[in-house]
């Protein structure tokens, strides 16, 4: 059993960006899942389109780089094939139906904040609570490494 590996300095930029911007992202979800969540009435349009806006211009940038920077270092260590470790495939699923939740997110909430519509508004709620949750299950796929 391996405890620690090193890997090339040439890899730190693409780990540093990947890590980054899954932090970034986590926080814009939990961020997102609070504001479409406040039970706040007179406030509720404000903070549904305040939870668009955090979602589409820091969420999606930060989903972006999460995707390209995780594609960039699986090219850098020569994943992708027919033997991938567990990790590997769980952050892949995660990643995808997490691009997939964060769409749908921002198309109902962006239906939702011009139509003034609150049940869509909760149900991209509820979509972004559930993508919060798959990026959970990505960090500790990360993190933990199971095999």
């Amino acid at each position: 059993m391996v405890f620690a590996a090193i890997r090339p300095d040439s890899w730190n930029p693409a780990l540093f960006v990947h890590v980054l911007a899954g932090m970034v992202l986590v926080g814009v979800l939990v961020f997102g899942a609070v504001a479409l969540a406040a039970p706040a009435r007179h406030h509720s349009a404000r903070l549904r389109r305040f939870g668009f806006r955090s979602l589409l211009f820091a969420g999606l940038p930060a989903y972006v780089a999460l995707f390209v920077s995780g594609e960039w270092l699986t090219s850098k260590e020569g994943l992708g094939g027919e033997d991938d470790p567990a990790w590997f495939i769980i952050g892949i699923a995660v990643g995808d139906l997490t691009g997939l939740l964060l769409a749908v997110s921002l198309v109902l909430l962006g239906i939702a904040s011009w139509k003034s519509k609150a049940r869509l508004g909760r149900v991209a709620g509820a979509f972004v609570s559930l993508a919060l949750v798959l990026c959970v299950v990505g960090v500790w796929a990360m993190t933990a490494k199971p095999s």
